[in-house]
Parts: structure tokens; C-alpha cells; sequence
């Protein structure tokens, strides 16, 4: 089990650092294209469409390059109670607490304290009894 757990682990580093390369490259980009625009205004760089279209393609990845990449993580954390309780909110939008507990089938304690370290990390909020993603 603790094996699993760190293969697990391990995977889902590999592809945080992945996201992160991947948002630093957009990040470049970014700072690509505002210094192409720049000198575009200042008539110093006439780019055309076939010019941009490279870069365009850079920053923005395909839909199914997305789309694979979510059912890989969706795969690797499907029975992570947190990555669940996530899952739920975003089909439900958003649940009462009693409702978390009944469809996880976990201890109010044990949901409670993934609760808390959802919403510490900035992905939820509870407002009184009912919890929804924080967007």
C-alpha cells in the first residue's frame, strides 16, 4: 500500500513539475507576443498570420492535449477522498456538508480535515453549512 502511495506520489510531482514547465513557457510567450506587439505599434514588425500561428499554437495546447492530460490525473487521483470531494463540486457546484459525508462514506472527522486543507490551499469555500469551489 505505502508503495502505491508513493508511486502516486511520485506521479503526481512529475506532473505538477510538467504543469509548471508548461506555465512558464506560456508565461514566456506571453512576453513574446506583448514585445512583438509593441514593436508592431511602432511599425518596426509587420507579422503575419502564418508568422503567429507558431507561437499561438505554443501557448495555447490543443483541446486533447488538455483533455488527455485531465483523464491522466483524473485516473491517478480518482480514489483520493479530497480529489473526490473536488469532483463532486464541480458536477454539484456546490453540496451541504451532510451531503459530502453521505457521498464519501467517510468519518465527519476525516472530511472535516480534508475540508480545511481544501479550503487552505484556495480551492474552497464553506459559507455556513454548504461548501463550493472557489473560483
Amino acid at each position: 500500500m505505502e508503495s502505491e502511495v508513493s508511486r502516486l506520489r511520485k506521479e503526481i510531482d512529475r506532473l505538477v513539475l510538467e504543469l509548471k514547465v508548461r506555465d512558464r513557457k506560456i508565461r514566456e510567450q506571453e512576453r513574446l507576443i506583448a514585445n512583438m506587439k509593441a514593436m508592431a505599434e511602432q511599425g518596426a514588425l509587420k507579422p503575419s498570420l502564418g508568422q503567429l500561428k507558431p507561437s499561438l499554437a505554443a501557448i495555447h495546447p490543443s483541446h486533447e492535449t488538455l483533455q488527455s492530460l485531465w483523464s491522466r490525473i483524473n485516473k491517478l487521483l480518482e480514489k483520493d477522498p479530497k480529489f473526490k470531494i473536488l469532483r463532486l463540486l464541480m458536477i454539484a457546484h456546490d453540496l451541504t456538508l451532510d451531503k459530502i459525508y453521505q457521498t464519501l462514506g467517510v468519518p465527519k472527522q476525516l472530511v472535516a480535515r480534508y475540508l480545511e486543507e481544501l479550503k487552505d490551499a484556495g480551492l474552497i469555500q464553506v459559507i455556513g453549512d454548504t461548501v463550493s469551489l472557489k473560483l
